[in-house]
């Protein structure tokens, strides 16, 4: 099925350990982020794997019914992931702990390409590159926000997010 190797423990070195072979799913990982589990979406898959904590446990593959088409991106807090979709123009959320699907936000949330997400104050913002715009989220109730873009932003293909200081 599937193996992890380990490497490492020189002194002020952390070790690594290497996951490999079909029981893990892995087809295209492209991102990873770590809660209750690491999380690693497969662009080529159509799916997402969670390698559970602690480490040893069977790994969790979440299948392209979904709503997954090109995951791309993650965002985890409050107890859920969120998987940015890119040639689906979608966003798929799913309950951290049990990996079952929460919703689908897709229509209506002038999503385009969304290949960045962050989750900031209960707020899922998407970075939507093909539209040069930003799509603000509810995480509470999946009710959109807003939608921030146009000439005022200067945005050009955003690719990605962060937080610092209060500012997006």
């Amino acid at each position: 099925q599937g193996a992890a190797s380990t490497s490492g423990g020189e002194a002020g070195l952390p070790s690594v350990r290497v996951f490999r072979g079909r029981g893990y799913g892995f087809d295209g990982p492209s991102a990873v982020a770590a809660s209750s589990g690491v999380w690693v979406t497969n662009v080529l898959g159509d799916t997402v794997t969670r390698l559970p904590a602690p480490a040893g446990g069977k790994p969790l593959v979440l299948p392209a019914g979904y709503g997954f088409d090109g995951p791309n991106a993650l965002a985890i807090a409050n107890g859920y992931v969120w998987i940015a979709n890119v040639p689906a123009n979608s966003v798929t959320e799913v309950n951290a702990s049990t990996g079952h699907l929460a919703r689908v936000f897709s229509t209506g949330y002038s999503l385009s390409s969304p290949y960045a997400l962050l989750v900031h104050n209960k707020r899922l913002w998407v970075a939507n590159a093909a539209s040069n715009q930003l799509t603000e989220i509810n995480t509470g109730n999946g009710q959109l926000v807003r939608t921030v873009g146009g000439s005022r932003y200067h945005f050009d293909n955003p690719y990605a997010l962060a937080v610092a200081g209060g500012r997006l």
